[in-house]
């Protein structure tokens, strides 16, 4: 059958190895074909070869010279499939062969198109699952850098923890200034992730700040002061508290008594004793407004704090820097009082002693940046999320 069907292709298509005719390469274990020797089904490669280069005459001649066996067997095999019997002119058995044939290779490239997709699919979903598998791995990779860039950051700053919260108003301030504590600028220096870390090992809120946030707190503090007449005409807050902010100017000034014991206090016995008694500006704040309904005991804190601040050290002319450092004194002072005196200033979820948890006491503050600092802290607590608004 084989050399039936070559000998009806051209001299110059059986010299043409890229369009030989299928049945040419055939190899020795196949040649006992169905079609050609009875074996083998007809491809669809044989079926367009026969269709474009085989005479029709001569392949219908052909056909009619085989022997009996053979050509029944063709004829069943065109049966079985089938294609138009004018394509040819050839018997309708051996057109119903070539449409069929054509119908079945049609559906078999659409089940192998389909397993295709299967498996691309399938290949597709693999790939996937190890990219999130990868993703995952590397998520866990880079939340342990973060963590331990930030247990190394508390442990090299282990003596100063509790400067940790203002490391937060230090990146508001002043994000690209190297400040003289040397943890502010470290702080600064990590990334956002390290930051939240660092914070969050130490149980310190994130803090989240408004535009111009510190000139409208300010602004609420010099209401409330004047509310309680803690100051009289004069409290030097004008113009967005100005001389507060110029405490940036000096941040490198020492404090050598930073919380001075000079101001009057209520004493402790009824007993009137020659030695005065002194106590800090906070105590003093504290009694003025707690002693205010006792004729008595107001004696001893009757004059307005701000005013007994200015009288007492001359802030109309005392030097710059110690206007400022009292000027921070004073609100850092005052902020812890006012809740308890105004009812909307009040957070009854937060306890009065919980700021020196995570804050430095006044007493350990050694330069006028980190009691700038502080106060904007007391002063950012103090007012934001206002419950009167």
């Amino acid at each position: 059958m084989m050399l039936f069907f070559y000998e009806l292709s051209s001299d110059a298509e059986k010299n043409d190895e890229n369009d030989s005719c299928p049945f040419q390469k055939e190899t020795n274990s196949r040649k006992a074909s169905k079609v050609y020797y009875g074996e083998r089904p007809m491809t669809r490669a044989d079926a367009s070869y026969m269709k474009t280069h085989f005479n029709e005459d001569a392949l219908i001649g052909k056909v009619n010279e085989l022997d009996d066996y053979i050509q029944q067997n063709l004829v069943d095999e065109l049966t079985s499939h089938g294609i138009d019997v004018d394509l040819w002119k050839l018997p309708e058995t051996m057109c119903n062969l070539f449409r069929g044939y054509m119908e079945e290779m049609s559906r078999e490239k659409k089940n192998s198109k389909t397993e295709i997709i299967l498996q691309t699919s399938n290949d597709l979903l693999e790939v996937n699952v190890i990219e999130e598998r990868k993703a995952v791995g590397s998520e866990h990779a880079v939340d342990s850098k973060i963590i331990e860039a930030a247990r190394n950051f508390c442990i090299d700053y282990e003596d100063q923890i509790e400067y940790l919260v203002l490391c937060q108003i230090a990146e508001y301030v002043a994000p690209f200034h190297n400040h003289v504590r040397c943890m502010y600028t470290e702080y600064i220096r990590q990334n956002d992730e390290v930051k939240k870390a660092i914070m969050e090992l130490n149980h310190i809120p994130i803090l989240f700040f408004e535009p111009n946030w510190e000139y409208t707190y300010l602004d609420k503090f010099r209401k409330d002061i004047k509310k309680l007449q803690l100051v009289t005409e004069k409290d030097l807050l004008y113009e967005g508290g100005k001389y507060f902010h110029r405490a940036r100017q000096y941040a490198e000034v020492l404090i050598t008594k930073p919380n001075s014991r000079i101001f009057p206090c209520v004493p402790t016995s009824a007993v009137i004793s020659k030695q005065p008694y002194r106590s800090d500006l906070l105590t003093y704040i504290d009694e003025y407004l707690y002693y205010k309904d006792d004729e008595k005991l107001f004696n001893y804190v009757c004059v307005p704090p701000f005013k007994w601040v200015m009288d007492s050290f001359d802030l109309v002319n005392c030097p710059e820097v110690e206007l400022t450092y009292w000027m921070c004194m004073f609100i850092c002072s005052a902020c812890h009082i006012i809740p308890r005196e105004i009812p909307e200033r009040h957070r009854p979820d937060e306890s009065w002693d919980d700021e020196y948890i995570v804050t430095p006491n006044l007493d350990d503050i050694t330069r006028m940046e980190d009691l700038y600092y502080l106060t904007l802290y007391v002063l950012h607590d103090l007012y934001c999320g206002d419950c009167s608004e």
